[in-house]
């Protein structure tokens, strides 16, 4: 008999490929069309350069994790990580618990802040799932956490982490660089993505008395027009004009390690900073925090009430 939940969580992600043999699919997935020679070579450089990305591994942990600490609190539901580009897929895992007689699904990006290719893509998709399998569920998307106590305090535990292990750094008067995905800047001209990462800024801020930092972005794609700036190169090469020694990167936009922190950060911009004189260090990415599992499990919670 198959196992029966009138609730479930999809723990909504982007995806990632889970050799180098699956990259050309994913690429073809992410861009919407057969990816160049260059494309896939200059990505498999970066995927081999880190030993391939964790986010998949990583994802199913968060989701242990989370389902382990909602039973503990009473609730025993399945949460099933899904994701846009790659396997599991969001359409897959729909259908999957639509044959569990699920009644209630509640969407949980692994992204705090909205933004139109991240919560709103994923919500997007469950919906359209949803519609084709032709069960009667409802969905909840929880579209952002971004001033979530939790989140917030496990954010700071990363970076007040790095802090404690060197004692030559001070947060008052180390530079912080918050990182995020940059994006195309006509996709958020009316959307709250910068409003959102501001407050969850400020938020750290106050946790842990900083008195320098910056909020800049990464990762920018191939796409035409603007993008979101500053960069993080721009700002990290105008704190070593300004005589600064260190960098602290804190990788805000991000839940979970995978290539963006693991290769540009970690590796593009650590060579760069140390190449124009600052020492280089990086708060941990929240991953499987048992301080951030609480977090989504609280979110989660305020659902089922």
């Amino acid at each position: 008999m198959k196992p029966v939940h009138p609730d479930a969580v999809l723990l909504l992600g982007f995806g990632s490929p889970a050799s180098l043999d699956e990259l050309p699919e994913f690429l073809s997935r992410v861009t919407g069309r057969p990816p160049s020679p260059e494309l896939i070579a200059r990505t498999r450089s970066r995927y081999a350069r880190i030993g391939g990305s964790p986010f998949l591994e990583i994802s199913q942990r968060q989701a242990e994790a989370l389902q382990a600490r909602l039973k503990r609190k009473g609730h025993a539901l399945p949460v099933a990580p899904a994701f846009l580009h790659s396997p599991p897929t969001i359409r897959e895992t729909v259908n999957r618990l639509a044959g569990q007689a699920v009644r209630r699904l509640i969407g949980l990006p692994l992204a705090a802040h909205a933004s139109p290719l991240s919560t709103r893509a994923y919500a997007q998709a469950t919906v359209k799932a949803l519609k084709d399998c032709g069960q009667p569920i409802t969905f909840i998307m929880i579209s952002s956490y971004y001033d979530h106590r939790l989140f917030l305090d496990a954010v700071a535990e990363k970076l007040e982490r790095v802090f404690t292990k060197h004692p030559r750094l001070s947060p008052a008067q180390t530079p912080v660089l918050f990182t995020a995905h940059s994006l195309p800047s006509s996709l958020i001209a009316k959307r709250d993505y910068l409003r959102e990462l501001e407050i969850s800024r400020k938020g750290i801020i106050r946790r842990l008395g900083l008195k320098k930092s910056e909020l800049a972005f990464q990762s920018r794609g191939a796409g035409p027009g603007a993008w979101l700036e500053p960069d993080v190169e721009t700002v990290v090469k105008y704190w070593a004009k300004q005589g600064e020694k260190a960098v602290v990167v804190s990788p805000l936009g991000f839940v979970s390690d995978h290539v963006e922190t693991l290769f540009d950060l970690d590796v593009r911009l650590k060579e760069l900073a140390e190449r124009i004189g600052l020492r280089y260090y990086r708060a941990g990415s929240l991953n499987h925090s048992p301080r951030f599992i609480r977090a989504l499990a609280d979110l989660v919670e305020e659902q089922l009430k």
